[in-house]
């Protein structure tokens, strides 16, 4: 929690911001269907198969549905949660979703990178999102994202 306290209040406003007021931009496709991809992630976390490799993967090939369910699951959080962070401009809430779903940084960072509907995301911003997943413990991102 000191980690947590200790980083600049900016950041933390952001988070608590993108969590709090992010709204989804309306689609014209119908809603995702999560109840589904959340059972197919149940059912690879009971096999054993729920890691950074499938979600990677996932991430590549765009399956944004699955990505949302997984790091629901992983982190605890609901996936309205998941969804916005991952739709937001911002990444820090995303990154820390990771971190808190126990991914490492490369799948972190293709998560990032290929998220529907955004731009490439500049190197600098890249570099600090990747030392805010460095200097993150893992207890404190599980809570800056369940909150």
């Amino acid at each position: 929690m000191r980690e947590l306290n200790a980083m600049p209040g900016v950041m933390r406003d952001q988070i608590e911001n993108t969590i709090a007021t992010t709204a989804i931009a309306e689609k014209s496709d119908p809603a995702p269907d999560y109840a589904s991809a959340h059972a197919k992630m149940v059912e690879l976390g009971r096999k054993g198969r729920l890691n950074d490799s499938t979600i990677n993967r996932f991430a590549i090939s765009g399956e944004y549905t699955n990505i949302v369910a997984a790091l629901a699951l992983l982190t605890g959080s609901p996936t309205d949660v998941i969804e916005r962070l991952i739709a937001s401009d911002s990444i820090e809430g995303v990154v820390l979703a990771c971190k808190a779903s126990r991914l490492d940084w490369a799948t972190a960072n293709a998560i990032v990178k290929h998220r529907p509907g955004h731009s490439p995301v500049p190197a600098e911003e890249l570099e600090k999102a990747k030392k805010t997943f460095e200097t993150f413990s893992l207890s404190a991102a599980q809570r800056t994202v369940r909150f």
